[in-house]
C-alpha cells in the first residue's frame, strides 16, 4: 500500500471513529456526528466514487443527508482522485458555493531537522484548550456560547478517540501557538496548527511543528504528515521543514447565509 492510500485509510478511519452516524448513498458515504452540528468537517459527504457522480448529484445527495438532517451547511469532499479537479470547476461557477484544494504534505526528512530546541513543548488537552477557546472568541465564526462549545470541544472528540499528544509554543509566557497530533498504525498527523496574529513570524508555528513531528518519529512512526491549504502561506513554511506534497484533495462547501466559510 502507497503512503497516499495508508494516508487515505487513515483519515476515513479518523472521520468514522468521530461520528455518531455513518450514511452510506450512492457514490460514497457520509459522516455524521449529531452533536456538533456546526462543525462542517464532522458533517460531510466524502465521495469515493466520484466518476459516478455530478455536481448536481452531489449536491442532491448533500440536501438529502445534511439538509434531511436539519443541518444549514453544505459540505462534499473527493480525495486524491483526478475527478474532484473537474467536479471542482463546476461548483466554482455555482453562487454560494466555495471549494477549498488542500493538499497533503509527507515528512520526508529527518524530524529532528525540524526541531526548534527549547520553544516547543508538550501540554496537556486543557492547556492547548484554554489556547482554542481564546483563538475562536478572536475569530468571527462563533456568535453565540454553543457555537464556542462545538468549535472548541470538537478537539476533544479526537483526544478521546485516537492516541493524541498536544504542543504549544509561548509568547511572553503565554501560548501564543499550538497544533495536535494524532497517531494510528504508525500513522501520525499534525492538525491544527494555529498561531495568533501577534505572534506570528516569531518562529512559534515552526515549533510546533516540530516538536509534534519529533514525538511522532519517538511514537514509532514512520509515516508522518498534515494537511494544507493549497492556496495559503502555511504550505512553505512546512515545505521547509521537510514537508513535500505527496496528493491533493477537493473540499465542496456553502455555508448559512451570513457565515464565512471557515
Amino acid at each position: 500500500m502507497s503512503d497516499l492510500e495508508r494516508i487515505d485509510v487513515f483519515l476515513h478511519h479518523i472521520s468514522e471513529l468521530a461520528s455518531t452516524d455513518l450514511i452510506p448513498f450512492d457514490g460514497g458515504l457520509a459522516y455524521i456526528n449529531s452533536n456538533f452540528p456546526i462543525i462542517y468537517d464532522m458533517n460531510f459527504l466524502t465521495v469515493r466514487s466520484p466518476g459516478t457522480m455530478t455536481v448536481g448529484s452531489i449536491i442532491s445527495a448533500c440536501d438529502d443527508i445534511l439538509g434531511g438532517r436539519g443541518l444549514k451547511h453544505r459540505k462534499a469532499e473527493v480525495m486524491y482522485q483526478p475527478e474532484g479537479a473537474v467536479l471542482a470547476e463546476g461548483f466554482k461557477k455555482l453562487e454560494g458555493w466555495t471549494v477549498n484544494t488542500l493538499i497533503t504534505m509527507k515528512l520526508t526528512g529527518d524530524p529532528d531537522e525540524a526541531l526548534v530546541p527549547g520553544v516547543g513543548e508538550e501540554v496537556t488537552y486543557d492547556e492547548l484548550r484554554a489556547f482554542r477557546e481564546e483563538g475562536v472568541r478572536r475569530g468571527p465564526y462563533a456568535s453565540s456560547e454553543e457555537d464556542v462549545r462545538q468549535l472548541v470541544d470538537k478537539n476533544r472528540v479526537w483526544h478521546d478517540t485516537v492516541e493524541t499528544k498536544h504542543f504549544a509554543a509561548r509568547l511572553d509566557g503565554r501560548i501564543a501557538s499550538g497544533c495536535d497530533l494524532y497517531i494510528e498504525g504508525g500513522i501520525g498527523q499534525i492538525e491544527d496548527v494555529e498561531t495568533f496574529e501577534e505572534a506570528q513570524n516569531k518562529g512559534l508555528a515552526r515549533a510546533v511543528v516540530g516538536s509534534a513531528a519529533v514525538a511522532a518519529a519517538a511514537a514509532g512512526c514512520d509515516l508522518i504528515f498534515l494537511n494544507a491549504d493549497d492556496d495559503d502561506w502555511p504550505k512553505v513554511l512546512y515545505r521547509k521543514l521537510g514537508f513535500e506534497t505527496i496528493g491533493t484533495f477537493y473540499g465542496y462547501l456553502k455555508t448559512p447565509e451570513g457565515v464565512p466559510a471557515s
